[in-house]
């Protein structure tokens, strides 16, 4: 069922740096550190690893660098059983990776170092992979380096003209997008994913466009699903408006839990979810990585029902 079910996934591999503190410093002033560790990890995997959970194939596309970061990351993929297709080891390349300051509480703040995993041509993706591709998730990071961003946008417009749906997630570096490079991609995307700040960005950066979110729907996006994080997420299309809440849930970290909702997104439309239980899936996805220390981690499709039917109950008895 799963090769009916295939996405791929632009965005690059890196390694996660996790700091946990109790609190996060003023400017120019100190804190202490409650623990440090790190993972594979970038939104792509993220992603990928949640759409593998739910019985879905994923096939991540990454550059990764031959030195120590990267032979992790190579050796992380094939222990978890992630598709290795469409990567590939640059010699005397740097993987990058993230440092992601965690606050008691969840909230978390990144500091980003780009390696060659945005690096991309047409070459890395194979024949059979293209073969009956329902989606490509693409993130606004893996547009941020800019020389590759040309070959990026012509496969992107060639796979939307063959139909298969384009999923944009912004991401929080989308301000250092070229604009050209961004236009491109919302004039084929199927699904703009942000963010309320990165949202916010996009209609400064389009700002000669008086109405962004009507102009997106007009230019070709069905469907506008702005994360709004503990609040849920707003859906909006042609005729189509509703908001989808959160799921309540103990969190620890909410690293990784908008990929995970995108992840789940599409694992709902390629499983043929009508869009509220795509949606619904992919608020459960969400919910559930925040109660992990870390970006991704294991979880099936009988936990996403699970959690679905014990907040629907809840529902019903305060009614």
């Amino acid at each position: 069922m799963a090769n009916n079910r295939k996405a791929l996934i632009m965005g690059g591999i890196i390694i996660d740096k996790y700091v946990l503190t109790d609190e996060f410093p003023k400017r120019g002033q100190d804190t202490l550190i409650s623990d440090y560790f790190e993972n594979v990890g970038g939104c792509a995997i993220n992603v990928a690893y949640t759409l593998k959970n739910l019985n879905c194939m994923p096939y991540l596309v990454s550059v990764l660098g031959e030195d120590e970061n990267g032979d992790r990351c190579s050796q992380y993929l094939e222990e978890k059983n992630l598709s290795t297709d469409c990567v590939y080891v640059e010699i005397e390349e740097k993987t990058g990776y993230c440092i992601n300051i965690v606050e008691k509480g969840g909230e978390r703040t990144f500091l980003t170092y780009k390696g060659c995993e945005a690096q991309f041509s047409e070459d890395l993706i194979p024949d059979h992979v293209l073969k009956n591709l329902g989606f490509i998730y693409l993130t606004g990071y893996y547009l941020v380096d800019g020389s590759y961003n040309e070959n990026i946008a012509v496969f992107l417009e060639k796979a939307a003209e063959a139909g298969v749906k384009i999923v944009f997630d912004p991401g929080p570096l989308i301000g250092k997008v070229d604009k050209e490079t961004i236009y491109r991609v919302l004039k084929i995307a199927h699904v703009l994913l942000p963010n309320e700040t990165e949202l916010e960005t996009l209609e400064k950066m389009f700002v000669e466009r008086k109405n962004f979110k009507e102009w997106c729907l007009k230019s070709g996006i069905t469907y506008i699903i702005t994360k709004k994080g503990r609040e849920g997420a707003e859906i909006l299309g042609e005729n189509i408006f509703f908001d989808q809440p959160a799921f309540p849930v103990s969190s620890i970290d909410s690293t990784g839990a908008g990929d995970s909702f995108a992840g789940g997104l599409m694992a709902g439309m390629l499983m043929g979810l009508d869009l509220d239980e795509a949606v619904i899936m992919a608020a459960a996805c969400g919910a559930i990585t925040t109660t992990l220390v870390e970006p991704h981690g294991d979880f099936d499709l009988k936990d996403i029902e699970r959690l679905v039917i014990e907040h629907r109950e809840e529902e019903e008895s305060y009614d």
